[in-house]
């Protein structure tokens, strides 16, 4: 099993399994128990994922077990799918240094036991890890992936270039470390992209970067030095993150957006940055970002409720709509905090 990994969470309830709202008790998921303690004056608790067990999940009727625990053997074993199939990774470290994984076929399966299937890139790489390869309906779940945040070779570790690429659903993954974006699409259609209750921490530009529709939802992100999150493309949606430190928090340039139920804290710009029209912004939860806490820039048409904002930066506002009109601020909860020279609404 991988070593344990801690990291800090704020109080504020959550969904998924990143909910963080259980000081002194333990949750498990795929196999991995996550314990919690509290912290101070139990306003941050730490939580520890450790263990696995075997995922005992029926295998597919169409299921390769990979045996060789290298990049290549799990292309070798990739390479016999066929339509429908289901590659199945036991726990184990997998070597994958200077390795591409090519999906080769559509309607795939990659699956693994939970995050004691590690597949290790640390030690370099000389192209996109993941490449989705222009095929459509590719599952990727339940596994790890360590990277180099520090290995100046600006490659993805899941990498995505053609319109094709659609319906790609990314679950229960764990992306630790890239040297470029945790998760890239490069193709502006509706792709339906739907990424889940997954953990992607300190990649050296985006956690996600996706220019078609995307729904990512019930994830936890943090030390990404270019942002978490940024979707490009119409509809898509980001959904009960928890996010902590990076640029910004969450990059909407994409009309019709949905925005709801993050968590966002500690970025060194803004918290949500809206760049489109129609967009609806409700009940996120945003605390000690550097920068303003809810920019709409250009945007126009958008819906502001139910929101909580509190310690933005100083000579910052929590919500500041800049240079477009039709915008409905409702129901929101702004705080000051004293020696800040802080706005609550900037229009």
């Amino acid at each position: 099993s991988p070593a344990a990994n801690d990291w800090v969470v704020n109080h504020q309830a959550m969904t998924g399994y990143a909910k963080a709202n259980f000081p002194g008790t333990a949750l498990t998921n795929n196999g991995f128990t996550i314990n919690s303690q509290p912290v101070g004056n139990g306003s941050n608790i730490t939580v520890t994922a450790s263990g696995g067990s075997t995922d005992t999940n029926a295998l597919r009727a169409a299921t390769i077990i990979c045996t060789n625990f290298t990049g290549a053997g799990i292309q070798t074993a990739l390479n016999t799918l066929t339509n429908g199939g289901e590659l199945y990774l036991p726990a184990g470290l997998y070597a994958c240094n200077s390795n591409s994984i090519v999906i080769p076929t559509s309607n795939i399966v990659i699956r693994g036991t939970g995050w004691g299937t590690i597949l290790n890139t640390y030690g370099g790489q000389t192209n996109h890890f993941i490449r989705m390869n222009g095929h459509p309906k590719t599952v990727i779940r339940d596994l790890q992936m360590i990277g180099n945040k520090t290995g100046s070779t600006a490659y993805n570790m899941i990498d995505g270039r053609a319109d094709t690429e659609i319906d790609i659903t990314i679950e229960h993954v764990f992306i630790n470390g890239s040297d470029n974006t945790g998760i890239y699409e490069d193709a502006t259609v509706v792709a339906n992209w739907q990424i889940r209750n997954c953990r992607i921490i300190n990649c050296a530009s985006y956690g996600i970067q996706h220019y078609g529709s995307a729904d990512v939802s019930d994830c936890v992100f943090s030390g990404h030095v270019n942002g978490s999150i940024y979707l490009y493309y119409t509809a898509s949606m980001a959904r009960n993150n928890y996010i902590t430190g990076g640029a910004h928090g969450i990059y909407i340039n994409a009309d019709s957006a949905i925005v709801s139920d993050n968590f966002i804290t500690a970025t060194t710009t803004d918290g949500i940055i809206i760049t489109a029209p129609d967009s609806i912004i409700t009940g996120n939860i945003l605390f000690g970002n550097t920068g303003d806490g809810i920019i709409i820039d250009t945007g126009g048409y958008a819906t502001i409720s139910g929101n909580t904002v509190r310690r933005s930066g100083n000579n910052k506002s929590d919500i500041y709509i800049n240079a477009c009109s039709y915008v409905t601020i409702v129901g929101n909860t702004l705080y000051s905090q004293a020696g800040y020279s802080e706005q609550g609404v900037k229009l």
